[in-house]
Order: structure tokens, then sequence, then C-alpha cells
């Protein structure tokens, strides 16, 4: 049984991406993708239900700038 997991949020608009983020992290020990969200506003949906330790922001999506989501998460 693993111990004191960092927890991660990825944030990216490509699935494939996505998916290979996923698999790296999956392979890392101490660490485990609790979510992955799409676009702003599953980003939000998901950041305040299962509050990461660690996002995994890409930064150009087409309704947002990930940077902008940054700033939301700083201010939340």
């Amino acid at each position: 049984m693993k111990k004191n997991l960092i927890e991660v949020l990825i944030v990216e608009d490509d699935s494939r991406i996505a998916e290979i983020h996923q698999r790296l992290i999956d392979k890392i020990d101490g660490f485990s993708v609790i979510g992955v969200a799409t676009n702003f506003q599953e980003a939000v949906e998901l950041f305040e239900i299962v509050k990461p330790q660690l996002v995994l922001l890409d930064v150009y999506f087409p309704d947002m700038n990930g940077l902008e989501f940054l700033k939301w998460i700083k201010e939340n």
C-alpha cells in the first residue's frame, strides 16, 4: 500500500497528451493522478472537488490560457 501519495490533477486539452502524462505519472512512485481536465470549466470543477497537491498544467487552451487558471488557483 502506497502512503503519502502526491495527488496530481492534469489540465490538458489534448487527450493524447493527457494520456501520456497520466501514464508517465503512474510509473513514478509517490504520485497518483486523481483527475484529468480538458478545459477551463472542468479544471475549476475538478480542482474544487479533488483538491490536488500538484497541477500539471498546459498553457494553451481554446477557452483559456493556463496562466489564467494558475491565477485562479492562487486567488481561490
